[in-house]
């Protein structure tokens, strides 16, 4: 004959872990594994997939980067080339309209009123 035990909740875990049933606890662990290994493989395939895409794009940056330094260099080269140019132009007015004479002009000034 065949001892009977009452009909319980943990009498009915392990009688259904003896006959190779996952448990809650086992399909959870088995949930996050099978998220964790689904997670990997999509990571590395839209790694290998996007890995050109984002090649092509900084070799694109790289060009644009490149190209904008040219321009800026030009930029500053005309601005400084313009900055002279204005500098040359205020000293040719102040020295137009300056009211003092030069160094030259007053020594050749000095020497025609007070020979020696």
């Amino acid at each position: 004959m065949t001892k009977t035990q009452p009909f319980t909740i943990p009498t009915l875990v392990t009688a259904l872990k003896k006959a190779g049933f996952a448990t809650k606890y086992d399909l959870k662990v088995l949930r996050k594994q099978i998220n964790d290994d689904q997670f990997e493989t999509r990571s590395e395939f839209y790694a290998k997939m996007i890995k050109p895409d984002l090649k092509r794009l900084d070799e694109k940056i790289d060009n644009v980067d490149s190209k904008l330094g040219k321009k800026i260099d030009n930029v500053q080269n005309n601005l400084s080339l313009q900055i002279s140019g204005i500098k040359d132009n205020l000293e040719g007015i102040s020295a137009e309209f300056s009211t003092s004479p030069s160094r030259k002009e007053f020594e050749k000034l000095s020497r025609s009123v007070f020979p020696q």
